[in-house]
């Protein structure tokens, strides 16, 4: 990764990005250039060696370029990480994977150190950042159409197909495979929801509030990335396939930076069981029985 001045032409590719891109963020994205894999620079941003990236752009201030090249080169940058995505941003494909996330998810605890006792794989919501589209294009991308014409209901029901209803450690309670989601979306086996305001009883309000405690965390992740990418702290100003496209690059650089999912292959899975409900509400209604008694 020795990059100097007499490297021209990729010092100013380095140059032309910074001087656009002047949040620490977007440098990270910039000095990517000069490496001919890009997978190079996804293994050097995850071990943390921020240093070298400075050093690259420290050499590299001295140059001045067009606006013409420092768009080009901050979107050769923004596509090659983009390319990616496949490797970074990924659904879980195994019983294993699977098991991870829900292990996890059932050991995250309270203020008091208690266990939440929520058995999903995950966590999904829609996020919106304003940008520039199409005229008459706006509802096409509502929290709804999420579940209706993206490729989360095909995923799911791969997931049923893999993973069937597992036994709880209450010994007494078999639950499907499923995420957790607000009442935007749509109750189904594959996604759990709060109750909403016409079915509040005590009982109901203690479990949405024991639920949205773990479902909260995609509402913290969506501060943590307008945190770290400051970016998204504002309108932006590209094209719609632009914006797409940098949101994903962005999102890749965040997956990295938390290291790959750890998955025990040696372990045995757990027992598969039948389904035993007819409905979500009573897959539901189990659901807030187990939470509430253990």
């Amino acid at each position: 990764m020795d990059v100097s001045l007499h490297d021209s032409k990729k010092a100013r590719k380095i140059a032309a990005a910074v001087s656009l891109l002047k949040q620490q963020e977007m440098a990270i994205l910039a000095v990517t250039r000069p490496y001919e894999n890009p997978m190079e620079v996804l293994n050097v941003i995850r071990k943390d060696q921020f240093d070298l990236f400075l050093k690259t752009v420290n050499l590299s201030l001295s140059t001045n370029q067009t606006e013409a090249t420092v768009c080009r080169v901050v979107n050769e940058t923004m596509y090659d990480i983009l390319a990616t995505a496949n490797t970074y941003i990924k659904f879980p494909s195994t019983i294993q994977e699977i098991e991870a996330l829900e292990n996890g998810f059932s050991a995250k605890t309270d203020y008091l150190g208690n266990n939440r006792k929520i058995p999903c794989f995950g966590c999904f919501d829609g996020k919106h950042w304003a940008t520039e589209h199409p005229p008459n294009s706006g509802s096409v991308n509502n929290d709804a159409q999420l579940t209706k014409e993206g490729p989360l209901p095909g995923m799911l029901e791969e997931v049923r197909g893999y993973a069937d209803c597992r036994l709880l450690d209450d010994d007494i309670t078999v639950m499907p495979r499923f995420l957790l989601a607000d009442n935007g979306f749509k109750l189904t086996k594959s996604v759990m929801e709060p109750y909403r305001k016409t079915q509040l009883t005590t009982e109901n309000v203690l479990f949405n509030k024991k639920l949205s405690a773990v479902r909260v965390r995609t509402e913290n992740l969506f501060g943590v990335l307008t945190s770290k990418f400051q970016v998204f702290d504002r309108s932006l100003k590209l094209a719609p396939e632009n914006a797409q496209a940098l949101i994903v690059a962005l999102m890749i650089v965040h997956n990295v930076q938390l290291g790959p999912l750890l998955v025990d292959n040696s372990q045995p899975s757990v027992v598969a069981y039948p389904d035993p409900y007819k409905t979500p509400e009573e897959m539901r209604t189990a659901l807030k029985n187990y939470v509430l008694n253990n």
